[in-house]
C-alpha cells in the first residue's frame, strides 16, 4: 500500500514537471542550459516524429550547437512562433539539425516562423556557421520564414551563413554514405544578416566528403527575397555563397547585399 501511494505521487510529480516545461516554452520564457547542445530543446527522436507549434524560444544559450534547438534524427516540424536572441559557441545560433542515417527520409521542416538576433560562434573562438539555422546532413525545408531584418538587433550573425548554412562538420565521418544534404527555401525573406566569413544570407558548402549529393534550392515554388545581407572584409557572397554543390535559385530577388571580397 505504501509503495502504491509513492508510485502515484511520483507520477503526479512527473506530470507537473512536463506541464511546467511546456508552459515555459509556449510563453516564450528562456530555458537555459550550460555545457550542452540545444539551449532550449534537444531532440534525439529517430525514428519518431516531433511537432512544435506556435512556440517562442528566447535568449537560450548552448555551449556548443543549437542555441534554441538541436535535433538529431527523427522528423521534426516547427510551425509559427518566434526564435530570437539565442546564442551558442559553434553552429546554429537558433537551430542545428543533423541526420546520420542515409535514405531514411528524416527531415527538419520549419514554416511561418520568425528568426532574429541569433548568434553562432558567440565566443569568436573556433568558428560557427548558420546564425539562424545550420544543417549538417539530411533534409532541411524552410518556408515562409522571416530570417533576420534590418532593424536594430534583428540580424542573425555567424562566421559563415549569417542566415542559413550547410556544411559537413568534423562530426561527419569521411566517406560515410549519409553525407547527403538537401536544403529547400521557399517564401519568406532573408535580410540584414551578417557573416564575418562567407555567405551573409546563405552559405552552402559541400566541399568536404561528398560534393555530388548535396543540393540547395531557393524559390522553386515561392520567391524568396534575399537583401541587405553582408560579409566581412575578406568574405564572398554577400547574399549567397555556394561551394562545390548543386544549386538552383528561381524567381527570387537578390539585392543590396555586400561582400568584402566579391
Amino acid at each position: 500500500m505504501i509503495g502504491s501511494r509513492n508510485s502515484k505521487a511520483k507520477k503526479r510529480e512527473e506530470r507537473k514537471q512536463v506541464t511546467a516545461f511546456e508552459y515555459a516554452n509556449s510563453a516564450g520564457f528562456a530555458v537555459v542550459t550550460v555545457n550542452a547542445d540545444g539551449g532550449g530543446l534537444r531532440i534525439n527522436a529517430d525514428p519518431n516524429t516531433v511537432t512544435i507549434s506556435n512556440t517562442n524560444f528566447t535568449n537560450n544559450i548552448a555551449q556548443e550547437d543549437g542555441g534554441a534547438i538541436k535535433t538529431l534524427g527523427g522528423s521534426v516540424t516547427v510551425t509559427g512562433g518566434t526564435i530570437t536572441g539565442n546564442t551558442e559557441r559553434r553552429h546554429g545560433g537558433a537551430i542545428f539539425g543533423d541526420q546520420d542515417t542515409a535514405g531514411t527520409g528524416r527531415s527538419f521542416t520549419i514554416s511561418g516562423a520568425t528568426l532574429r538576433g541569433n548568434i553562432a560562434n558567440s565566443d569568436n573562438a573556433d568558428g560557427g556557421d548558420g546564425g539562424a539555422i545550420f544543417r549538417d546532413r539530411g533534409v532541411l525545408n524552410i518556408s515562409n520564414c522571416i530570417i533576420g531584418g534590418t532593424g536594430s538587433g534583428e540580424a542573425n550573425t555567424a562566421t559563415n551563413g549569417g542566415g542559413v548554412a550547410h556544411a559537413f562538420t568534423v562530426d561527419s565521418a569521411a566517406g560515410n554514405t549519409s553525407n547527403q544534404t538537401t536544403v529547400t527555401i521557399n517564401g519568406g525573406s532573408i535580410s540584414g544578416n551578417t557573416a564575418s566569413g562567407d555567405g551573409g544570407g546563405v552559405y552552402f558548402n559541400a566541399q568536404t566528403f561528398d560534393i555530388n549529393a548535396s543540393t540547395l534550392n531557393i524559390g522553386a515554388t515561392t520567391p524568396t527575397p534575399i537583401s541587405g545581407n553582408s560579409t566581412g572584409a575578406t568574405g564572398n557572397g554577400g547574399g549567397v555563397s555556394v561551394v562545390d554543390a548543386n544549386a538552383a535559385i528561381s524567381g527570387s530577388t537578390i539585392s543590396g547585399n555586400t561582400a568584402g571580397n566579391g
